[in-house]
């Protein structure tokens, strides 16, 4: 039997925990979208949804703290307190001020056996303030820098050593696949794995290739596919439909995320000013790129995050060894 990536690792458990207080609510939309949303979430993220252990609050406030003292909420709060959730475990909520006042109702309880991480680009961090204005005090900001060439050769081999562990025959990579990968993935865990995983389900002699990596990347809901629907499809086909736009975002990405003057990619685009300048007010109007406010001579932008750039450098690498064009897939 052909071995897969999900029979190598075990899935992470996720509770599921639904609330809303008002009868509007209930006959309204809440349930099934807060259902939905997290069904999603586990399949895009790979956990194991527990549908024995699901917590619905249905109809208790959570602002005078029922959920806690009567409601569904207390019984999940007692379970982790008494080590019943166990480690790694997700509980998945609509709200992040619902994160708040858990982790408030925690302290009062003398839990200190929860962390909760919300993971996000930067933007998180106004979402977190939109939620609630205290939010962003409860979090430790950690910011992780891309992993080092010799340490995204570890992290492939690992996998590759815990794959080997549990599959009958032993899965092994050539060195300029794994060259490719680390290129590929600049470092970004994400990438790594999304890109290790599509190359892992490609190959079909146990040997992994460059025309592993290339096809896993490039092939139908495979790696680009998967990152850019999860993170960056939005930004880079969604909501421009000009591929001179594009283009001004390919040339951006060569440069990461760091500030580039109109200057610049008027020069290394090879586009008209006049199309660039159109591109650049465009894309800044629809949230796709930053603009230097603080420069007394503006006309500096930038990518949002490194990572954006990293995936649309990846496509262009792939597209150069194809020759093939990567397109979001259909819904």
């Amino acid at each position: 039997m052909r071995r897969t990536m999900k029979d190598v690792l075990p899935k992470a458990k996720a509770y599921s925990y639904i609330r809303f207080s008002t009868p509007e609510q209930e006959r309204g939309d809440s349930l099934r979208r807060q259902t939905d949303a997290a069904v999603r979430y586990a399949a895009l993220h790979g956990l194991e949804l527990d549908d024995k252990l699901t917590f619905r609050d249905l109809g208790v406030s959570a602002f005078t703290g029922a959920n806690e003292e009567t409601g569904r909420l207390g019984e999940f709060l007692a379970a982790v307190h008494h080590g019943d959730i166990q480690k790694g475990s997700y509980l998945l909520v609509e709200s992040l001020a619902l994160c708040k006042m858990i982790t408030e109702r925690l302290t009062r309880k003398r839990c200190d056996r929860v962390l909760f991480g919300v993971a996000g680009l930067p933007s998180l961090i106004g979402k977190l303030r939109a939620s609630h204005e205290s939010s962003p005090r409860i979090f430790t900001t950690m910011l992780l820098e891309p992993l080092l060439p010799n340490e995204r050769s570890l992290v492939l081999q690992s996998g590759l050593r815990e794959a080997n562990e549990k599959n009958k025959n032993p899965t092994t990579i050539q060195a300029d696949a794994s060259s490719l990968l680390s290129g590929l993935s600049e470092g970004y865990p994400h990438f790594i794995q999304q890109f290790a995983y599509s190359a892992f389900e490609r190959d079909k002699d146990d040997d992994i290739s460059v025309e592993d990596v290339v096809e896993g990347a490039f092939a139908e809901n495979g790696a680009l596919s998967q990152l850019g629907n999860k993170y960056f499809s939005e930004m880079y086909h969604s909501k421009i439909s000009s591929d001179q736009y594009r283009a001004v975002l390919d040339t951006m990405a060569e440069h990461g995320d760091k500030w580039v003057s109109r200057k610049t990619i008027i020069s290394e685009s090879s586009l008209a000013s006049t199309t660039v300048n159109n591109a650049l007010a465009a894309l800044k109007t629809r949230g796709i790129i930053l603009a230097d406010e603080s420069r007394r001579n503006r006309g500096f932008y930038r990518l949002p995050t490194r990572s954006f750039a990293t995936w649309i450098k990846a496509i262009k690498s792939v597209e150069t060894k194809t020759g093939k064009t990567v397109s979001p897939t259909e819904e």
